[in-house]
């Protein structure tokens, strides 16, 4: 039975054939050129038929084999394997539509970002990462706008990785109204991206619900480094314990080891004047508890 180990080894015995046959400068080599490229092209057309199977395992093997001889005109074909409702099928078919580059391809790849599956997520990032900027940073700022959380999520994440400053304002804007998940991958990419104009966005994402958005808030303002990120991170670093190393840190990164000594200080008068309250507190609580029994020993005085 055919599997895919075995079209492997039948393209790359195709393959050492073909190399061979080009170093060559036999010119009676030139016959058997004739008959080899016949035989590849018998054999593409094989898969292009297996790729429609209704077995499972034919629509495999086809479609892993043309992800590796595939050709432009191979894209109608890799795009409807894309769908298909095998993983394995439709992750062959990312990463075939990844080798020919073709901009007519991102849409698709674009709405793969979405997929469960993680291998098919892995080669649909791996697809698009192919691609020069120019040619994915539109579909990729669109996708911000996609229905299906997962793919804004993701888009975002990729966008990050693609580090062009063309995404900046849409990422600003799009984490406003974003749920947790894509909030924390926008903040993300702004920091990877390193863009200034994102401060006001790490600055608000300091006082977010998610710790993981607010600890990536600070991470942005330490790279980005502007000083209206000081303040901010001095009240973070005062009153919010979790995120208090971290605060520090890109405080010191900003400022300079000795310009936040001043810092350390009020930390150390915070911590005691919250020791000092909470004392307080408890001695207030123990007076308290005693006050109902004098007032019920001065009730039953009055009584007898």
């Amino acid at each position: 039975m055919i599997d895919v180990r075995s079209i492997d080894r039948l393209l790359a015995e195709l393959g050492r054939i073909n190399t061979k046959l080009e170093d060559s400068k036999n010119d009676e080599d030139f016959s058997f050129q004739q008959a080899l490229d016949e035989v590849s092209s018998t054999l593409k057309d094989l898969l292009i038929a297996g790729c429609s199977s209704e077995q499972i395992e034919i629509r495999r093997c086809s479609v892993y084999g043309l992800s590796k001889l595939c050709e432009p005109e191979d894209l109608n074909v890799l795009v409807a394997a894309a769908s298909d409702t095998d993983p394995a099928v439709r992750a062959w078919a990312i990463e075939g539509l990844g080798r020919l580059a073709t901009p007519g391809a991102v849409p698709v790849l674009v709405a793969s970002l979405g997929d469960f599956d993680s291998f098919v997520y892995y080669s649909t990032v791996l697809a698009l990462r192919r691609f020069p900027a120019d040619v994915v940073i539109g579909p990729l700022i669109e996708a911000l706008n996609n229905r299906n959380s997962l793919v804004r999520q993701r888009a975002a994440k990729l966008l990050g990785s693609i580090k062009d400053p063309r995404a900046v304002d849409a990422l600003i804007d799009h984490f406003y109204r974003e749920e947790q998940a894509v909030r924390y991958e926008i903040i993300e990419a702004l920091c990877q991206i390193g863009a200034p104009k994102a401060n006001k966005v790490f600055i608000a994402a300091l006082e977010d619900e998610c710790y993981e958005v607010r600890y990536a808030a600070i991470k942005g303002l330490r790279k980005t480094g502007d000083d209206s990120a000081i303040e901010p991170l001095v009240e973070v670093a005062l009153f919010f314990k979790e995120h208090r190393a971290a605060a520090i840190d890109a405080l010191t990164q900003i400022c300079g080891v000795e310009a936040i000594w001043p810092l350390h200080q009020m930390i150390k008068e915070v911590n005691q004047k919250a020791k000092e309250v909470a004392s307080n507190l408890v001695k207030s609580r123990s007076f308290s508890s005693v006050l109902p029994n004098l007032w019920d020993f001065s009730q039953k005085a009055v009584i007898n």
